[in-house]
C-alpha cells in the first residue's frame, strides 16, 4: 500500500499545497509514519512511501527522494519501506543510481518510467540498462513495477519494460559486455583479446557459419546468436565486428544506430562514397 507526504487530487495535484516545510511538520510526519506501522504490524500488511517531484507535484511536502529517505530512515521499521520512483527521482534531483544506492536499505519497490514523456523504457534519456545492472549489483531484488503510459502498443511497452530489466546471469556484473559478429577462425583471436582485459567478458558471437559460434562459445562460456539479436539486445555495451569489408559498413551503421559502441578492424569500406556517407563519418 503506497502513501504520499500528502493527498493528492486532480491531476496528482496536493489537495493541502505547502511551499515551506516547517521543522515540527518532519515531527509530526515522523510519528504518523509510526501509527500506520502500528496499524500494519496488526494486519501483517507493508506501507511504502513514495517520492515524487515538485515539477509535476507543486506544494507536495516530504517530496524529493532525500526527503521519504529522510522519513523511511528515522521510523526505521519493517512496516514501512521506500517506493523508490526513478521517473521522479529523475526530474527532481537526477543521478538515480546514487540515490538507488543510498535508499537500497529501505527499498520496498522500485518504479520506473521513462524521461521526458513517462513511457516505456527506451523512449527517453534514462539508461535503463546500467540502472537494472546497478540495482543487481547493489543487491536488490525486489519487485520493480513500471508506471508509465505506453508511446505506441501497450504490449510494445510491456517488452521494452522486461527488456530492460531482463539481465543475462553470467554477465550481469560485469562493468563491459561485448558481442562479436565475425566469420572464420579470426573471432577466436578477437575472443581472446577481449577476455584479456580486465571487467571485460565477451557475451555473445554471431556467424554465418553455424558451427564456428558454437565451438567457441563451448570453450569461452559464452553464447551464439543472431546479428539481429546482438543489435537489438539492451544489456550488451559493445560489439566488435570482424567481417569482410561488403558487409562492415552496413553492420556499423545498424550497431551505432542502436546506440552501441563499435569496434571493427581495418577499413570501414573499400567504397570511398560509402566512406564519405554522412552515418559512418563520425564513427570511421
Amino acid at each position: 500500500m503506497n502513501l504520499h507526504g500528502t493527498g493528492l487530487g486532480d491531476q496528482g495535484l496536493p489537495i493541502q499545497q505547502m511551499a515551506h516545510v516547517a521543522p515540527g511538520m518532519w515531527l509530526r510526519a515522523r510519528d504518523t509514519l509510526h501509527r500506520i506501522c502500528d496499524m500494519a504490524e496488526e494486519e501483517g500488511v507493508t506501507f511504502t512511501l513514495e517520492n515524487l517531484n515538485l515539477r509535476e507535484h507543486p506544494g507536495c511536502p516530504f517530496n524529493s527522494t532525500v526527503d521519504v529517505l529522510s522519513l523511511v530512515a528515522a521510523v526505521d521499521r519493517p512496516q514501512l519501506r521506500i517506493n523508490l520512483d526513478l521517473y521522479h527521482t529523475q526530474i527532481g534531483e537526477g543521478d538515480v543510481i546514487r540515490h538507488a544506492k543510498a535508499c537500497q536499505p529501505w527499498i520496498g519497490e522500485v518504479q520506473v518510467a521513462d524521461n521526458p514523456g513517462r513511457c516505456e523504457p527506451g523512449t527517453g534519456e534514462m539508461n535503463w540498462p546500467m540502472i537494472a545492472r546497478a540495482l543487481a549489483d547493489m543487491g536488490y531484488d525486489g519487485p520493480v513495477g513500471m508506471e508509465a503510459f505506453a508511446k505506441d502498443k501497450p504490449e510494445d511497452a510491456l517488452e521494452a519494460f522486461r527488456a530492460a530489466f531482463t539481465l543475462q546471469p553470467s554477465f550481469q556484473k560485469d562493468p563491459y559486455n561485448e558481442q562479436i559478429r565475425a566469420p572464420g577462425r579470426i573471432v577466436g583471436v578477437h575472443a581472446t583479446a577481449i577476455n584479456s582485459i580486465p571487467n571485460s567478458a565477451l557475451a555473445t558471437v554471431s556467424d554465418h557459419i553455424p558451427e564456428n559460434p558454437e565451438k567457441l562459445t563451448a570453450q569461452r562460456g559464452s553464447t551464439a546468436s543472431s546479428t539481429d539479436r546482438i543489435i537489438a539486445d539492451p544489456v550488451m555495451d559493445v560489439v566488435l565486428i570482424a567481417t569482410s569489408a561488403d558487409t562492415r559498413s552496413d553492420l556499423i551503421e545498424q550497431v551505432t544506430q542502436a546506440g552501441k559502441a563499435v569496434l571493427f578492424e581495418k577499413t570501414v569500406t573499400l567504397s570511398l562514397a560509402r566512406e564519405r556517407e554522412p552515418e559512418l563519418g563520425p564513427h570511421s
